[in-house]
Protein backbone atom coordinates (compact mmCIF):
# COMPACT_ATOMS: atom_id res chain seq x y z
CA UNK A 1 0.00 0.00 0.00
CA UNK A 2 2.77 2.42 0.81
CA UNK A 3 4.58 1.68 -2.48
CA UNK A 4 1.69 2.22 -4.92
CA UNK A 5 -0.98 3.82 -2.78
CA UNK A 6 -4.27 2.66 -1.29
CA UNK A 7 -6.33 2.89 -4.49
CA UNK A 8 -4.02 0.71 -6.60
CA UNK A 9 -3.62 -1.76 -3.73
CA UNK A 10 -7.40 -2.15 -3.39
CA UNK A 11 -7.86 -2.52 -7.17
CA UNK A 12 -5.19 -5.23 -7.27
CA UNK A 13 -6.67 -7.00 -4.24
CA UNK A 14 -10.15 -7.00 -5.80
CA UNK A 15 -8.75 -8.32 -9.09
CA UNK A 16 -6.95 -11.20 -7.36
CA UNK A 17 -10.06 -12.00 -5.30
CA UNK A 18 -12.22 -12.07 -8.47
CA UNK A 19 -9.73 -14.44 -10.09
CA UNK A 20 -9.89 -16.74 -7.04
CA UNK A 21 -13.71 -16.73 -7.18
CA UNK A 22 -13.75 -17.46 -10.93
CA UNK A 23 -11.38 -20.42 -10.44
CA UNK A 24 -13.52 -21.83 -7.61
CA UNK A 25 -10.90 -21.28 -4.91
CA UNK A 26 -13.36 -19.22 -2.84
CA UNK A 27 -17.13 -18.88 -3.07
CA UNK A 28 -17.33 -15.11 -3.14
CA UNK A 29 -20.23 -14.87 -0.69
CA UNK A 30 -18.38 -13.54 2.34
CA UNK A 31 -14.66 -13.04 2.77
CA UNK A 32 -12.63 -12.06 5.81
CA UNK A 33 -9.04 -10.92 5.63
CA UNK A 34 -6.67 -10.68 8.55
CA UNK A 35 -3.25 -9.22 8.06
CA UNK A 36 -0.19 -8.17 9.95
CA UNK A 37 2.55 -5.93 8.61
CA UNK A 38 5.71 -8.03 8.33
CA UNK A 39 8.88 -6.60 6.85
CA UNK A 40 10.02 -8.82 3.98
CA UNK A 41 13.54 -10.14 3.64
CA UNK A 42 13.93 -10.54 -0.10
CA UNK A 43 17.71 -10.60 -0.15
CA UNK A 44 19.26 -12.70 -2.88
CA UNK A 45 21.72 -13.90 -0.21
CA UNK A 46 18.87 -15.60 1.66
CA UNK A 47 17.94 -17.92 -1.23
CA UNK A 48 18.51 -21.62 -0.62
CA UNK A 49 18.76 -24.19 -3.40
CA UNK A 50 16.28 -27.05 -3.07
CA UNK A 51 16.63 -30.44 -4.69
CA UNK A 52 13.46 -31.56 -6.45
CA UNK A 53 12.64 -35.16 -5.58
CA UNK A 54 11.13 -37.36 -8.28
CA UNK A 55 9.58 -39.73 -5.74
CA UNK A 56 6.49 -38.23 -4.08
CA UNK A 57 6.61 -40.62 -1.12
CA UNK A 58 10.21 -39.60 -0.36
CA UNK A 59 9.11 -35.96 -0.46
CA UNK A 60 6.23 -36.64 1.94
CA UNK A 61 8.59 -38.48 4.29
CA UNK A 62 11.00 -35.53 4.24
CA UNK A 63 8.16 -33.13 5.03
CA UNK A 64 6.99 -35.29 7.94
CA UNK A 65 10.52 -35.57 9.33
CA UNK A 66 10.92 -31.79 9.30
CA UNK A 67 7.42 -31.02 10.58
CA UNK A 68 6.87 -29.69 14.08
CA UNK A 69 3.52 -31.55 14.02
CA UNK A 70 4.18 -35.28 14.08
CA UNK A 71 1.54 -37.49 12.45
Amino acid sequence: RSLYGEEIFLDLFKLVLKMCVSKGMVRGKRQAVDSVFIKANASMDSLVEKEVLDDASAFVNELEENSEFKT
